[in-house]
């Protein structure tokens, strides 16, 4: 491989691993701040799962135009402008004086994040090409267990040595800094920087081109209307809605968990919820390694949500005494929550053309994230009638196994020839 072809990683995956890990930060410190939150502005446990849910109903809402503006005016200078309104109603939070202010400021945040996904999504399709988008995907998408990772301990450190609002206020400033390497580093394609030579520039844009026409002739009498409601497109985002219930359910959740089950101060328990996180990214590169290596993506899939379903399921088993083993559990489900990524976006930019590939994975996210708003409310909502975990698990491990199920579907499709999934080696 050219050598300048090689700094795509760095120039383009890294400065994204950056944009989105302060991202993930400002939407994960809730789960850190919440105890905390419940107590000074008196919420109940619903409410504060809604708290901790809310921001995905505005994620939701900005998910299938982000993807048709991230096309249409590149994903540079969209994602510039979304990282200035999040920073600032990031900041917002820390002012908030009752519920309702809080659903508010956290409601924005969500829309303010909501076009930051396909927006990026499309930017890694106009730079890599359909063998190495599972990694690449893969690789971007560690920015999720790295926020959640650096979210718990730093957001646990701010908040016992200055209040749960200065967490909010000063975890916002990053954002409107992070505008300034984020612009001055990133173009939307290969064609606009200088940093590739010649030859390799030629090479990625032809293979790119090609790869486009291929996806173009296969769908060309079709509308995105069409894509929208195709069963495959559908099923994905059911599929992905399902795995978010219990992802989220928990996640959002966590050191809630982490600090009932072992007794601990807010400083250690910042650093225990971060254990989840550093396992999970060991599992995203090795699970879009195997995946792109294969080519069997669905199948990574199904192996990653299968793992989390039942270490979530067993962990219902645990009780008080075993908290380490919650954690090891929990561990293991959060891998397989992040596991199932690389693979499961690299699926949807190999199927489409590039201006349906865009507003089709803002529909599948924007439906699916959805779960991040259903699975915490569930989860409280469980914890206030019960004052217990348990039936909270099980409820998230369920909807994880019948996530599997339905992408185990796809796999039977495509050898009888139902998907078009069959064409990409999935």
């Amino acid at each position: 491989m050219d050598k300048t072809l090689r700094r795509r990683w760095t120039q383009v995956v890294f400065v994204a691993v950056i944009m989105y890990t302060i991202s993930f930060i400002d939407r994960m410190n809730v789960a850190v701040a919440l105890p905390h939150m419940r107590k000074d502005l008196h919420l109940s446990a619903t409410a504060a799962g809604i708290t901790a849910g809310i921001f995905f109903i505005g994620y939701f809402l900005f998910q299938v135009p982000a993807g048709k503006w991230a096309v249409r005016f590149g994903s540079k200078r969209f994602i510039s402008v979304l990282l200035v309104l999040w920073g600032i109603f990031a900041m917002l939070s820390g002012f908030s004086q009752n519920a309702t202010q809080l659903y508010i400021t956290r409601l924005l945040l969500g829309l303010a994040e909501g076009g930051i996904w396909p927006a990026t999504l499309v930017l890694l399709s106009n730079w890599f090409l359909a063998e190495e988008r599972a990694r690449a995907s893969a690789i971007w998408m560690l920015c999720l267990p790295l926020g959640g990772a650096i979210s718990g301990p730093l957001s646990g450190v701010l908040i016992s040595h200055l209040d749960w609002r200065w967490m909010f206020i000063l975890e916002g400033i990053p954002a409107l800094v992070w505008v300034i390497p984020w612009w001055f580093l990133i173009e939307d394609s290969p064609e606009k920087v200088s940093w590739l030579s010649i030859d390799a520039k030629k090479y990625l844009v032809s293979r790119l081109h090609l790869e486009e026409e291929a996806r173009r002739q296969r769908v060309s009498n079709l509308g995105w209307r069409t894509w929208a409601f195709h069963p495959t497109v559908i099923m994905l985002s059911l599929v992905y809605i399902l795995s978010i219930i219990g992802g989220y359910g928990v996640l959002l959740w966590l050191p809630t968990i982490m600090g009932q089950l072992s007794g601990k101060g807010i400083q250690w328990v910042g650093f225990i919820s971060a254990i989840p996180y550093v396992v999970a990214m060991i599992a995203m590169v090795l699970f879009g390694y195997l995946a792109d290596k294969t080519q069997k993506h669905i199948r990574f899939v199904v192996l990653s949500l299968v793992l989390a379903a039942v270490s979530m399921f067993l962990t219902s088993f645990t009780g008080t005494h075993a908290w380490f083993i919650t954690i090891i559990l929990l561990s293991i489900s959060v891998a397989g929550f992040f596991g199932r990524q690389g693979p499961l976006w690299a699926i949807p930019s190999t199927m489409l053309p590039k201006e349906l590939a865009g507003p089709a994975m803002g529909f599948i996210n924007a439906f699916g994230n959805l779960g991040g708003f259903i699975g915490p409310t569930l989860f409280g909502a469980f914890l206030g009638a019960t004052h217990n975990f348990v039936r909270g698990y099980l409820v998230l491990s369920v909807c994880m196994i019948l996530a599997a199920i339905l992408m185990a579907t796809l796999v039977m499709f495509s050898r009888k020839g139902v998907s078009t999934f069959e064409d990409h080696g999935i």
